[in-house]
């Protein structure tokens, strides 16, 4: 017992100093090559001074210099011709403190394994020495998510050389409405089990879901069918959207929602006496005080009632 008590007052003395951002300095070499406007040896603009977090290199300083074209030479946009470190933008993005690797793991944390920020900032904490707030956990799950959606479109050809081979591909798209914040949109390559798109929407309407639609057959090929919920807007959505594309793929309604549709027309009378019952005997009022008090205790990010999410304090 001793022992491991000496072996964990070391990792945590580790951590602690694993960084040290105040004494460690990094100078950032950049090789000074002609303008590749005039050909003019670019010269020093000036020096930024940034401090780095990353996963594999921890905390530290670097001072970057950057180089200008000295004849003034302009890209077409209007901007100076300049030329920043190479090595260091393949560790952090422009203007950015945190590495590609740290914005990876709050990401797979968030999202593949479901971790709340605080979890995550703790973790970071203990194993890596990085001191983050839960403000910035958020920022780097966006940066994430903006970053997976750009790798996802630059290989939509790929994706579409794949349904080609495939001879096609099944659309599924559905909208789901959250009370308050608005409604998600996904299309779904049923054989492949892929997203190829997701959107949050206002509302789930036609001039919001028809261009969705559109896009996606446009960069990943037509589908050879589409399979769609039941509700009107959705439906004429997808007639509208079929209408443009060269092959006319088989528009067919979603088993699920057929069989949910029917069952409300065959049980509505004995459920509105179900739902009656239940609200002359307070029952959900009274579940809500159970959950309030058991949320507590019960180790879990989310607890659905009622039609409402009830979330501890401390994550989201």
């Amino acid at each position: 017992m001793e022992l491991k008590k000496k072996i964990q007052n070391f990792q945590d003395w580790l951590n602690q100093n694993r960084t040290l951002p105040d004494k460690i300095a990094v100078d950032v070499e950049i090789k000074r090559e002609p303008c590749s406007i005039c050909g003019s040896l670019m010269t020093v603009q000036k020096t930024i001074k940034r401090t780095i977090v990353t996963l594999q290199h921890g905390c530290f300083n670097t001072h970057e210099r950057v180089l200008v074209c000295p004849a003034g030479c302009t890209y077409p946009d209007g901007k100076l011709v300049t030329r920043r470190a190479e090595t260091l933008n393949k560790l952090v993005p422009t203007g950015a403190n945190y590495g590609y690797d740290l914005e990876a793991f709050v990401g797979l944390e968030r999202f593949v394994r479901h971790r709340q920020r605080e979890e995550i900032r703790n973790t970071l904490k203990s194993e890596y020495g990085i001191m983050i707030s839960t403000g910035e956990i958020s920022e780097l799950t966006k940066r994430f998510l903006s970053h997976v959606e750009a790798l996802h479109e630059s290989h939509a050809q790929e994706i579409k050389n794949t349904f080609l081979n495939d001879d096609g591909y099944p659309m599924h798209i559905d909208a789901t409405t959250e009370g308050g914040k608005g409604t998600l949109l996904v299309v779904y390559a049923g054989w492949r089990g892929w997203v190829l798109g997701a959107w949050r929407i206002p509302s789930e309407s036609v001039s919001e879901i028809t261009p969705r639609i559109t896009d996606i057959s446009n960069k990943f090929g037509n589908p050879c069918a589409i399979i769609r919920d039941l509700g009107g807007p959705m439906a004429c959505a997808v007639d509208q959207a079929s209408l443009k594309m060269e092959s006319k793929p088989r528009i067919l309604a979603c088993h699920f929602h057929f069989l949910r549709d029917v069952g409300k027309d065959l049980l509505n009378d004995d459920y509105d006496h179900l739902r009656k019952m239940i609200r002359k005997l307070s029952v959900r009022t009274k579940i809500k005080a159970v959950i309030s008090k058991l949320r507590k205790y019960i180790d879990n990010e989310d607890i659905y009632v009622t039609g409402k999410y009830f979330s501890r304090k401390s994550g989201n």
